[in-house]
């Protein structure tokens, strides 16, 4: 595919993020160079929100032999694809991080999508550049697994990010329809996940919309019934959620379970977890105490800590367990269940000792005017020589 020669004075001109491996290049130039060094020009596109471009700049681009690689075969330049659309556009880039590489008559030779650690990506670059793409080497992993919802549902990515919409939206039904009935551990991604990349592709080809809609219409009919049953509520509650309904509607429609008597109180207890923030926010900290396992919310944070990370995601996984663990706290220390407080507050620090986390803990404390738990926070900290600093 041949580019058009991009004359925005090529906005990349003389780029403020000339940290190796990247070039203080404009675009013109990087074409040039390429072209008398018989290399390719790599252009990585991402935005200033994008977690797996910060987790790019945290480890891959900093990897000696990654920055070696890059040097022998490419003039690397580093594009903002928010504040430079055009040049985005161009290259059809519509997902956070992209890498093109462009050769010197600015023909598109190879390109991907997403975070890939400095173990992966020398061999994914190369691949890219040889025509081994994402989408192929997706392709052929579900033809050896054709009953893998996971992988399936990378496919329909792929499928996605190359605009063959039609066939994206096949493997999401399958997902849907028999992922589970293959794979039972797919149940938590197929109403999470799975739904989730499906509402983006509603908002680019309306028959992924109006097929989630029929999906909610006929999860709906068995919620409203007699005979319901846990999985076409849960189905239903999730459906509603990427189909744009309010958490406060969800939770009105909760509510409306009440008056269904001992029936309403088991779906209840099946979708409360849907609607459990909003339960939160209400101060119905007893109820939401109740949807929110304590015994579960630790044991995944043990799991959290002693497991594997792949390079340069720990620190993200990490914050995010920590944030999620602040709300059950809070309504533990309101509730005053300490034992309970005590025993999260404990697997919070055993996860994660940064002042970044005694701050957040005493800010949680606080709010609440729990000075006991202020006071025992910061002898924990200083007793680990630990110094609470400002986010």
């Amino acid at each position: 595919m041949f580019i058009t020669r991009i004359i925005i004075a090529l906005v990349l001109s003389h780029s403020a993020f000339a940290e190796k491996p990247f070039m203080d290049l404009s675009y013109q130039e990087a074409i040039t160079e390429a072209k008398a060094s018989n290399k390719l020009v790599m252009i990585d596109f991402y935005t200033t929100w994008c977690g797996p471009c910060k987790m790019l700049d945290k480890t891959t681009w900093k990897d000696e032999k990654v920055q070696q690689w890059l040097d022998e075969n490419t003039v690397a330049l580093k594009v903002d694809a928010e504040k430079l659309r055009p040049i985005a556009k161009k290259f059809n880039v519509s997902a956070y991080p992209t890498i093109v590489f462009i050769n010197g008559d600015e023909e598109v030779v190879g390109r991907f999508v997403g975070y890939k650690p400095p173990e992966k990506f020398i061999g994914a670059a190369e691949n890219a550049i040889a025509g081994v793409t994402e989408l192929s080497i997706a392709r052929k992993k579900v033809e050896n697994d054709k009953n893998n919802p996971m992988l399936r549902n990378r496919l329909a990515g792929e499928l996605v990010s190359e605009k063959k919409y039609k066939e994206a939206l096949e493997h999401y039904e399958w997902c849907w329809e028999h992922g589970v009935e293959n794979r039972p551990g797919f149940s938590g991604a197929r109403v999470s996940f799975m739904l989730s990349d499906m509402s983006r592709l509603a908002q680019k080809y309306p028959a992924a919309l109006t097929k989630m809609k029929s999906w909610r219409d006929k999860a709906k009919k068995n919620f409203d019934s007699t005979e319901a049953i846990r999985r076409n509520c849960t189905d239903y509650f999730a459906l509603e959620k990427y189909l744009g309904t309010t958490g406060a509607q969800l939770l009105s429609i909760y509510d409306g379970l009440n008056e269904r008597g001992d029936k309403g109180s088991e779906i209840q207890s099946w979708v409360g977890y849907h609607v459990k923030d909003e339960i939160f926010s209400k101060g119905r900290f007893e109820e939401y105490l109740e949807i929110e396992n304590i015994d579960r919310v630790i044991m995944f944070m043990e799991m959290d800590r002693d497991r594997d990370y792949q390079d340069g995601t720990k620190d993200i996984i990490i914050k995010l367990e920590i944030d999620r663990a602040l709300q059950p706290f809070e309504a533990l220390l309101v509730m005053n269940r300490d034992k309970d407080a005590s025993r999260l507050m404990n697997a919070i620090l055993a996860l994660d000792s940064s002042p970044n986390t005694f701050e957040k803990l005493r800010k949680v404390s606080t709010k609440i005017d729990r000075i006991d738990y202020i006071e025992t926070i910061n002898n924990v900290a200083k007793s680990q020589t630990v110094y609470a600093t400002d986010e």
